[in-house]
This record gives C-alpha cells, sequence and structure tokens, in this order.
C-alpha cells in the first residue's frame, strides 16, 4: 500500500534515522515485523488504521491513517536517540516521497517498554497520523 511507501521513504531518506539504522539493503526498518535474529536497533512500522475521508460526490481525495512506529534496541540510551531521530523525521513532514502526497504527519502519542521475556530489549513506539492525497 502506498501509505507504507511513504512512512519507508521518509524513514529511509533521513540521515539521523539511517546514521542508526542502516542504508540502502543494509536498512533496518521493516513493515509489520523484524525479520528473526535482526541485530539491534531497528525500527518496525504498522499501519494501525485508516479514515478515508469521502466526500458528497465521490471517493476519497485525502486518507487519514495512524501509523505505529516502534524503535527497538538494546539500550534505553540508543532506542530514545533513535526514537527522537524518527519523531525529527516524521512530525509535520509534508511532501511527495516514493510518488505518494504526503499532506502532513503529525506525533499523537508514545510509549516505552522493556521486552518482558528478555527484559534486554528496549521499545519505545510513537504513533503518528498521517494525511496522504489520493
Amino acid at each position: 500500500m502506498k501509505y507504507g511507501k511513504a512512512i519507508y521513504g521518509i524513514l529511509s531518506n533521513a540521515a539521523s534515522v539511517t546514521a542508526v539504522v542502516g542504508t540502502g539493503d543494509n536498512c533496518r526498518v521493516y513493515p509489520l515485523i523484524a525479520p528473526q535474529e535482526k541485530r539491534f536497533p531497528y525500527i518496525v512500522y504498522t499501519v494501525v488504521s485508516i479514515d478515508p475521508d469521502d466526500s458528497k460526490d465521490g471517493v476519497s481525495k485525502l486518507d487519514n491513517f495512524i501509523v505505529q512506529v516502534s524503535c527497538f534496541g538494546e539500550n534505553y540510551n540508543q532506542t530514545a536517540t533513535l526514537a527522537g531521530n524518527v519523531r525529527t523525521a516524521l512530525d509535520r513532514y509534508t511532501g511527495t516521497i516514493n510518488g505518494v502526497e504526503v499532506d502532513g504527519v503529525r506525533l499523537e502519542a508514545s510509549r516505552e517498554d522493556v521486552e518482558d521475556e528478555t527484559k534486554v530489549v528496549y521499545h519505545i513506539s510513537q504513533d503518528f497520523k498521517v494525511r496522504i492525497k489520493n
């Protein structure tokens, strides 16, 4: 879907993000789930909901959706730095990326956690409201 193309494009083109998660074939930004045994740090993004903005005379010309961007790392500082870089890249972004016209992005919420089983994986997730023009 074009929503994922937009999020991946923004994150994989932000120098502050790629400085931490790599570039090109080594870029550790994944839709839905990271591959097993992937090295830290990395990012996983998921579209949580889509709210089309239908008009009276046709289909939606503007879709609103919530995307959850989760940053994973081996320690808190690494994870917090990556989450801050993600916020800087996404929050208030407008423009065209990967052929998708992004009308705007806004941070909605943020949460921190430590994986229960291992206690060695830090996790910060952020929810962004994204507006895409159709």
